[in-house]
């Protein structure tokens, strides 16, 4: 395993000309016990629903979201893992192709199984990929069909620069080609209002459900992630001509190209259009990555107003396909993941180079060839929080791939360093008081404190002019003179692996990339912010 690229402060002087620092330890009371997040190797279940009810589930009954199905899989895998490493389970709703109250019913579902069997669950929310049940949304072309309207045309992707190039049709392949709708303008006012609405309903029962639950317990929600291998048309490509096949032989793919993706044609002229982007010209991978990023940031701050925590929150994107490099998925509201079929962590490189202190998921994983060694080299892999299987249903009656989930979750992750807690920051004459209770498991703590006022980056750790880092290894307070501004400060811990201690004496800097070497993380506090008066 080899170091991330991290676009990190570790390079960065401990301080900058005209800021002074005097440092003293603070007292020896006792670190506050914190609920630490685990790892989650969780097992996703199929939404395809079929006998026996309670072991297959099916979002259009939610009665079938049952015991059994749990069951099922904590007694195949034979252990629910640690306080560290936990076994959870997931599920994913189509909110745009459903009756919203029978999502909303799968939810409380969901939940209910969770706190009842003291297992963590996965609640994906896609409206993207299955929205069958929307014609009002995408039908700009059929007058004979339900929801027709001409203006619909703005509400789906064009394969050209103009709305004459609005598609009709998309095609999908998840083991074999499908028809699907269209696929949506990810930036389309229609559209988005229909997300607005979905996750009003459902998300809020998820944040009550959170709120309710005491900390010790908080884990029991590994997370909500929003949409499902979010791009501007992988899941939708358009053939050459597409529409051509739609007209001439309406209900029958028998004439339809088999390609695949790699024979389609790029969309996201709509969204493009929409967002102002570009007018002429190809679509870039760059133009591609703001597509997807405008649409998670747009879901995903939607959720966090509604009560999600970003370590509770998760994107879903895709990587290296020819419409995004990953990047997309990068938010300041939730944390990234991606699908893995036979990619190693190291395809993420370039999304995971931006993102400093943020965990990571690898939030769609695929069944076949999993091993101990495989889900080791993602959980090792900087900050990874997730890796997701899907499905349970593909692994279940395969006793390698059950083995190896057991034995995966019997081991700990490679660091478990405590984030500080109580951060307070007095302003006084002469000078800011930062304090803290330190948190557990750390060979070294960093602060960093940035100017600029409330800038946070696209991955919630501190943007704008760093003024200040310190090693406080040790300490519980620090004093710091500085001039009139806006700042915002975090505290990083270093967490130490499974392997022999860092020397005595090492640098921060050097203790850091030792711990991160034998393949420790580093978690940061959320950045909180303060404000030094003027005279």
């Amino acid at each position: 395993m080899g170091l991330l690229p991290r676009r990190t402060m570790l390079a960065l002087p401990l301080g900058v000309a005209g800021v002074a620092a005097a440092i003293r330890a603070g007292g020896s009371r006792a670190a506050a016990p914190v609920e630490t997040e685990p790892q989650y190797l969780s097992m996703h279940k199929t939404p395809s629903g079929g006998p026996p009810p309670g072991v297959y589930w099916y979002e259009q009954n939610p009665s079938s979201i049952g015991q059994s199905g749990i069951d099922e899989i904590v007694q195949g895998v034979g252990t629910r893992g640690s306080r560290t490493r936990r076994l959870a389970f997931a599920f994913t709703l189509s909110y745009l192709n459903n009756p919203l109250h029978l999502e909303r019913e799968c939810v409380r579902n969901l939940l209910r199984l969770a706190e009842a069997n003291d297992l963590p669950v996965f609640i994906h929310l896609d409206g993207v990929n299955w929205w069958n049940a929307r014609p009002d949304l995408w039908n700009w072309w059929d007058k004979a069909r339900s929801g027709y309207d001409h203006s619909n045309a703005a509400n789906v992707e064009w394969f050209d620069w103009g709305v004459q190039h609005a598609v009709m049709i998309g095609w999908r392949d998840w083991g074999q080609q499908i028809r699907v709708p269209p696929h949506p303008n990810l930036a389309a006012p229609a559209f988005l209002a229909a997300q607005d609405t979905c996750l009003r309903v459902l998300v809020p029962v998820v944040a009550d459900w959170y709120r309710r639950l005491p900390l010790a317990r908080r884990h029991l929600l590994g997370g909500v992630v929003l949409g499902w291998e979010v791009s501007t048309y992988t899941n939708a490509y358009y053939y050459p001509n597409g529409n051509a096949y739609l007209r001439r032989w309406p209900n029958s793919t028998a004439h339809d190209p088999t390609a695949g993706v790699a024979a389609s044609m790029p969309l996201g002229y709509a969204a493009a259009t929409a967002l102002g982007r570009a007018h002429a010209g190809a679509l870039t991978t760059h133009d591609m990555d703001g597509i997807i990023r405008f649409y998670l940031d747009h879901v995903t701050s939607l959720a966090a107003n509604l009560g999600i925590p970003r370590d509770k929150l998760w994107t879903h994107s895709i990587i290296y396909d020819p419409a995004s490099s990953g990047l997309g998925a990068l938010t300041p509201y939730a944390q990234p993941g991606w699908s893995f079929y036979n990619m190693s962590a190291q395809a993420a490189n370039v999304p995971l180079a931006q993102l400093d202190l943020t965990p990571w998921a690898a939030v769609e994983f695929q069944p076949w060839g999993l091993s101990r060694h495989l889900f080791d080299s993602f959980f090792t892999y900087g900050n990874c929080r997730l890796v997701n299987v899907f499905n349970w249903e593909s692994i279940r009656w395969n006793p390698s791939a059950v083995a190896a989930v057991r034995q995966t979750l019997s081991g700990s992750p490679p660091a478990v360093a405590q984030p500080a807690t109580d951060l307070q920051a007095r302003v006084r004459a002469g000078g800011v008081v930062l304090r803290w209770v330190p948190g557990a498991g750390a060979v070294g703590m960093a602060l960093q404190i940035a100017g600029g006022g409330d800038a946070v980056n696209l991955t919630g750790a501190l943007d704008g002019p760093l003024v200040l880092r310190r090693d406080v290894t040790g300490l519980r307070e620090l004093s710091v003179d500085l001039p009139p501004g806006t700042y915002r400060w975090v505290l990083i811990a270093a967490g130490a692996a499974d392997g022999p201690p860092a020397p005595a004496g090492l640098p921060l800097v050097v203790r850091e990339q030792w711990a991160l070497t034998l393949g420790g993380d580093r978690i940061a506090t959320p950045a909180q912010r303060f404000v030094v008066p003027g005279p």
